[in-house]
């Protein structure tokens, strides 16, 4: 009788460590209960052991796929570090992105302050060339979800100062441009690529609102310190609701490609009469955390404020390259 008893428990660890279907279990606790039963005791209740046959998946089945739906073992599923420089994934967990980039836009159109309309025309490299004069720049791009549905914050600050020396002064030039968007994003569509795992094709809906600030400032500070300094600045600020999409694509294995564009404004309110936004550009999965990004974008602005010697206006397009470091999890 205690050799039974050791028996039975070997045979209940065994069981244990290497579960069966749940008929199987079953009749293992009645052979635990009545070790004397029928020879059926293996098999399912009701069917005869020389009849019975263990059950197997029918052929052309994916083991796999239903571990999955189980939840036991996972396939790849494209996650956000792949799938979009901070979209979302299929995965229901959270997820975010931290991105600092670099973004050096020429400017081209017109502007116009107190009344005062100048044609502009400056290209990249006359930004570059006056980069040594930037008083602070923050470019920064964040994302942030759950599964499908995610929060977007970019903040675009850049602060150039330059000055003159003229007969009996100096000019100083002040430029300030802040950009801050705010955007939900949900994804309608991904779709795993085959043959390279963690990137899919994916399409995201954009909807939030963009600030504005631009100011143009010139002081005209005497030589003479008994004379008074002149400033001369004005600037412009609205905000405008945007509304666009993104997607992104796979081209080969660690890389892809993607598009964004947005269209705001639509004239209500002090918002711009119509702005537009485009980028395009390269994705590289350097590791499962970190990828590089280096595009084009356009930003094209109409606004107007205030008539005659007080008007602002701002009809123009900025452009230019830029590259980023994104940071995911």
């Amino acid at each position: 009788m205690r050799r039974m008893r050791a028996f039975l428990a070997v045979l209940c660890a065994a069981f244990a460590l290497f579960p069966f279907p749940v008929a199987a279990q079953t009749d293992v606790k009645r052979l635990i209960d009545d070790p004397f039963q029928a020879n059926d005791t293996t098999a399912p209740s009701g069917v005869a052991l020389a009849n019975w046959q263990p059950e197997t998946p029918p052929i052309g089945s994916d083991v796999n796929a239903v571990a999955d739906a189980s939840g036991a073992s996972g396939g790849v599923v494209a996650s956000p570090a792949m799938s979009n420089p901070g979209g979302a994934a299929s995965a229901p967990g959270p997820w975010w992105v931290i991105a600092p980039y670099a973004w050096i836009p020429g400017m081209y159109g017109e502007i116009t302050s107190f009344g005062h309309t100048n044609q502009v025309n400056i290209d990249t490299s006359d930004i570059l060339s006056q980069l040594h004069n930037a008083n602070g720049a923050l470019q920064l791009h964040l994302e942030s979800g759950v599964g499908n549905v995610g929060l977007i914050l970019d903040t675009n600050i850049i602060r150039l100062s330059a000055d003159k020396a003229v007969s009996g002064g100096s000019f100083d030039f002040n430029f300030q441009q802040t950009l801050v968007e705010c955007l939900g994003m949900y994804r309608i569509l991904e779709v795993p690529s085959d043959g390279m795992p963690q990137q899919a094709y994916s399409v995201d809906l954009l909807a939030g609102g963009r600030y504005y600030n631009f100011f143009n400032g010139i002081t005209f500070t005497p030589f003479d310190p008994s004379l008074p300094t002149i400033p001369l600045g004005q600037s412009g600020t609205w905000v405008d609701l945007v509304i666009g999409a993104r997607g992104r694509a796979p081209i080969v294995t660690g890389l892809d490609a993607f598009l964004r564009t947005d269209f705001g404004g639509f004239g209500m309110g002090t918002s711009s009469t119509l702005a537009w936004n485009l980028i395009a550009g390269i994705d590289w999965h350097a590791t499962e955390h970190f990828s590089f990004l280096a595009g084009y974008r356009v930003l094209g602005i109409n606004e107007s404020q205030g008539t005659g010697g007080s008007q602002f206006a701002f009809h123009a397009r900025m452009q230019g390259p830029f590259v980023a470091l994104a940071l995911r999890y």
